[in-house]
């Protein structure tokens, strides 16, 4: 029960403990490639809503939600890995 308390308070005070903006999760090349696939894809979401169905505006706005959920989500994991190093060493 001791240790589970511990996990908790480290969790609540998540923000405190790693600071979510000072993460680099993804490589420089890496996150620099996505954000021209997301500006490339937000050109061809503006064209689509003019001249295509509403099934192809909905796969390109599905395919720009998985590139930003892609970043956060590996920048999540990086802070759980920080999270259990540091549970580890104060062990």
């Amino acid at each position: 029960m001791h240790r589970v308390s511990q996990l908790e308070v480290l969790l609540t005070n998540f923000y405190n403990v790693i600071p979510f903006d000072s993460l680099m999760s993804l490589s420089p090349t890496t996150q620099e490639h996505l954000d021209d696939a997301k500006s490339s894809l937000r050109s061809a979401l503006v064209s689509a809503s003019r001249n295509e169905r509403p099934a192809t505006i909905q796969a390109i706005a599905d395919c720009l939600s998985q590139i930003d959920k892609l970043s956060t989500v590996d920048q999540i994991l990086d802070s759980l890995d920080s999270l259990k190093q540091k549970w580890r060493d104060k062990e």
